[in-house]
Protein backbone atom coordinates (compact mmCIF):
# COMPACT_ATOMS: atom_id res chain seq x y z
CA UNK A 1 0.00 0.00 0.00
CA UNK A 2 0.94 3.31 -0.76
CA UNK A 3 0.38 6.95 0.56
CA UNK A 4 -1.95 8.74 -2.24
CA UNK A 5 0.14 11.78 -1.51
CA UNK A 6 3.87 11.48 -1.62
CA UNK A 7 3.71 7.86 -2.61
CA UNK A 8 6.14 6.20 -0.27
CA UNK A 9 4.98 2.75 1.46
CA UNK A 10 2.62 2.68 4.38
CA UNK A 11 4.51 1.79 8.10
CA UNK A 12 2.59 -0.31 9.93
CA UNK A 13 1.70 2.80 12.19
CA UNK A 14 0.57 4.20 9.01
CA UNK A 15 -2.02 1.10 8.20
CA UNK A 16 -3.27 0.80 11.66
CA UNK A 17 -4.25 4.01 11.44
CA UNK A 18 -5.85 3.95 8.09
CA UNK A 19 -9.85 4.66 9.43
CA UNK A 20 -8.25 8.23 10.14
CA UNK A 21 -5.88 8.48 7.73
CA UNK A 22 -8.02 7.95 4.82
CA UNK A 23 -5.40 6.92 2.59
CA UNK A 24 -1.92 9.25 3.63
CA UNK A 25 0.53 8.32 5.52
CA UNK A 26 1.48 10.03 9.25
CA UNK A 27 3.71 12.47 7.73
CA UNK A 28 1.23 13.42 5.13
CA UNK A 29 -1.16 13.75 8.18
CA UNK A 30 0.74 16.56 9.90
CA UNK A 31 2.17 18.23 7.34
CA UNK A 32 -1.54 18.91 6.72
CA UNK A 33 -2.22 19.93 10.10
CA UNK A 34 -4.14 16.69 10.79
CA UNK A 35 -7.01 19.36 9.64
CA UNK A 36 -9.65 16.50 8.40
CA UNK A 37 -9.81 14.95 12.00
CA UNK A 38 -11.16 15.88 15.24
CA UNK A 39 -9.60 17.20 18.14
CA UNK A 40 -9.17 13.59 19.24
CA UNK A 41 -8.43 11.95 16.51
CA UNK A 42 -5.85 14.62 15.47
CA UNK A 43 -4.79 14.55 19.20
CA UNK A 44 -3.74 10.20 18.81
CA UNK A 45 -2.00 10.80 15.24
CA UNK A 46 0.02 13.25 16.82
CA UNK A 47 1.06 10.90 19.49
CA UNK A 48 1.81 8.25 16.94
CA UNK A 49 3.79 10.41 14.65
CA UNK A 50 5.84 11.84 17.83
CA UNK A 51 6.77 7.95 19.13
CA UNK A 52 6.83 6.58 15.57
CA UNK A 53 10.08 9.33 15.18
CA UNK A 54 11.32 9.04 18.66
CA UNK A 55 14.90 6.98 18.72
CA UNK A 56 14.88 3.76 21.07
CA UNK A 57 16.35 5.44 23.72
CA UNK A 58 13.67 7.82 23.77
CA UNK A 59 10.75 5.23 23.58
CA UNK A 60 12.41 3.41 26.76
CA UNK A 61 12.24 6.59 28.75
CA UNK A 62 8.41 7.96 27.15
CA UNK A 63 7.34 4.30 27.76
CA UNK A 64 8.63 4.77 31.90
CA UNK A 65 7.54 8.35 32.34
CA UNK A 66 3.63 6.80 31.32
CA UNK A 67 3.69 3.41 33.39
CA UNK A 68 4.23 1.31 30.27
Amino acid sequence: MKCELCKTCLTAFDIRLQDLLQGICLNCGKAGDWAFMSVEESRRCSELHAWANMTSDQRTAYDKARGS
